[in-house]
């Protein structure tokens, strides 16, 4: 009976008090309200070049690394650090062959308007990183540098 009382308890506390880090006993606010059908939708991705020439689009999930935690570690609008790149790049080159020698970190924007995507989607390149090996064609990314990210590869 404690027991029940003590978890109804923190529920409602969460409900109202706390934040996301305090899940399950509170909510998780990015689910609790829809978003403005007026507004830009924007995704990240990882693309890659392989030691054999393939060109992949990457999960995140292959370098250890939820699409999420990207997206939320990451401002759109800024560069991605070489050093974190080439973390990622260290952690699938680990997992898979052949080895990656060229990664970027793509940000698509789509904007919408009455919930319908209008015409066309901007894609933008902020992070490029390459290994001694690459010989194709590098992005000059021109942004400000973001803020490293936390806890990746610990």
């Amino acid at each position: 009976m404690l027991g029940s009382l003590a978890m109804v308890a923190s529920t409602l506390a969460g409900s109202f008090l706390w934040t996301d880090d305090a899940f399950p006993m509170a909510p998780f606010r990015m689910f609790s309200y829809g978003n403005s059908p007026n507004s830009v939708v924007r995704t990240m991705r990882f693309e890659a070049d392989l030691e054999n020439g393939e060109h992949v689009r990457l999960d995140a999930s292959t370098v250890g690394l939820r699409r999420a935690e990207l997206e939320e570690q990451t401002n759109p609008h800024r560069r991605v650090p070489d050093e974190n790149l080439e973390a990622i790049a260290a952690v699938y080159n680990e997992r898979h062959d052949p080895d990656m020698v060229h990664l970027q970190v793509v940000v698509r924007r789509i904007d919408m308007v009455d919930g319908v995507p209008q015409s066309g989607e901007t894609i933008t390149v902020i992070g490029d990183w390459a290994d001694d090996r690459y010989t194709g064609e590098r992005v000059d990314v021109d942004l400000d540098l973001a803020e490293p990210w936390g806890g990746y590869g610990s």
